[in-house]
């Protein structure tokens, strides 16, 4: 079990979702004294931080949870989420994701207009959508 032979090289784990992996790995990093960072970038219904309320394995998620040092969320919705399921405030911090505006910003009228009739596209609505395909996020309203 590479935790145990490596864990005198490391003082934090992050991990990138608070289920399974978390849940197992959890208990040994406690016992090693370990910092428990978690980023949350969405919460699967019953499965993560987030959605945790109402269901079976919640309150003992939670209770295994609130043992985590420090919770990454992307937004502010996110982090209402979280703080609904009363963990405390102070481990919860939110970082968006960043964006490089030199590389993703948009284009005047007159350049979209050109990509469009080039594209074919002058007369209909466009859509970009970029994230998981999956049912909370709401695509199948596009």
């Amino acid at each position: 079990f590479k935790l145990v032979s490596l864990r005198n090289n490391f003082e934090i784990v992050q991990f990138y979702g608070a289920s399974l992996p978390l849940l197992t790995c959890l208990p040994l990093l406690k016992l090693f004294r370990k910092k428990i960072v978690v980023k949350l970038s969405g919460a699967r219904r019953g499965m993560e931080v987030g959605n945790l309320k109402g269901t079976i394995l919640g309150y003992l998620f939670l209770s295994i949870f609130s043992v985590v040092d420090r919770f990454i969320v992307l937004s502010e919705e996110m982090k209402q989420r979280v703080l609904m399921e009363k963990l405390s405030k102070a481990k919860v911090i939110k970082i968006p994701n960043g964006v490089d505006v030199k590389v993703f910003f948009p284009y005047d009228s007159e350049k979209r207009d050109r990509l469009r009739k080039g594209l074919g596209l002058t007369e209909k609505k466009v859509f970009i959508y970029s994230g998981r395909l999956i049912e909370g996020k709401g695509v199948d309203y596009l």
